[in-house]
């Protein structure tokens, strides 16, 4: 039965990332793209994490990691949309990528490349 439980924490974590990558692909801005990626890189790691837990009867390394997770990547990711926003407020004529940017790679163009 344990390894039932594993094995679905395992795939489920698995899935997870995998549908969170697919959506940062067809993500149409920068901000969509980092909520994606936080989505990912939380709760895709969680079942990872949860599954190891289980599996290994628990431990204080996987509670720290877990920990570290839920406290680190949120305010990386608050911290990432503030530096755009900023971007974007100072320089009104740079805009994010547009939604058929290939593989959903972030880059910047101003108002007047893009018209030209």
């Amino acid at each position: 039965m344990r390894e039932l439980v594993v094995s679905v924490l395992l795939v489920g974590g698995a899935a997870f990332t995998l549908l969170a990558g697919v959506g940062l692909l067809r993500a149409p801005d920068t901000h969509s793209r980092q909520q994606v990626s936080t989505v990912a890189a939380t709760f895709g790691a969680w079942g990872a994490l949860l599954g190891s837990l289980v599996f290994f009867g628990g431990g204080l390394q996987e509670l720290l990691v877990l920990g570290f997770l839920l406290l680190t990547v949120p305010v990386g990711t608050h911290v990432l949309a503030k530096a755009v926003y900023e971007l974007h407020r100072s320089s009104p004529g740079v805009r994010s990528a547009p939604a058929e940017s290939p593989y959903g790679v972030p880059r910047t163009e101003t108002v007047d490349e893009q018209d030209g």
